[in-house]
């Protein structure tokens, strides 16, 4: 069998980052909103089990499809609604975690498992911040990663 998985979040938040060390690609990477404009896929194996990645451009809300709206944000937000993932990996930059949280709050909505990957979670440290995990994991109601997804081993560890 062969498992879908949509990489979903805001701008710039690690999320081609995450599917470079997912899936050994090497899809450009920047420091700037729309470096990623078109869904990427993907493929990885685990524990003899198949795994399609879709990379989707960022998006700031579910409400980025209306037709006023850029095409990559309309592509991402059209493939999180229509698409049939079997997992939604929410990737979140910890250090902005409240502007990221309206997205994650409506793709909780949709009822579809997921889990939310706090990426940047280095950068957290140094700035001397810390998010409680286990509080967050119990307010949204699914599983809640921390890594940095540059951090080769922590990305390996959270395909396991």
């Amino acid at each position: 069998m062969q498992y879908q998985i949509l990489t979903v979040g805001n701008p710039n938040s690690g999320k081609t980052t995450l599917f470079n060390g997912l899936t050994g690609a090497k899809q450009q990477v920047g420091n700037w909103a729309g470096v990623t404009v078109e869904k990427k896929t993907g493929q990885f194996k685990h524990a003899g089990e198949e795994f399609l990645l879709t990379d989707l451009p960022g998006i700031y809300s579910l409400d980025s499809g209306n037709d006023s709206n850029s095409i990559d944000e309309s592509i991402a937000s059209r493939a999180v609604l229509t698409h049939p993932a079997d997992l939604i990996i929410n990737v979140i930059d910890a250090t902005s975690l409240e502007r990221s949280l309206y997205m994650t709050l409506q793709l909780r909505e949709l009822g579809r498992p997921m889990v939310v990957v706090l990426n940047k979670m280095d950068a957290l440290k140094r700035e001397r911040q810390m998010i409680n995990i286990a509080e967050l994991e119990k307010t949204l109601g699914c599983p809640v990663i921390s890594l940095s997804a540059t951090n080769k081993a922590q990305v390996a560890e959270f395909k396991e």
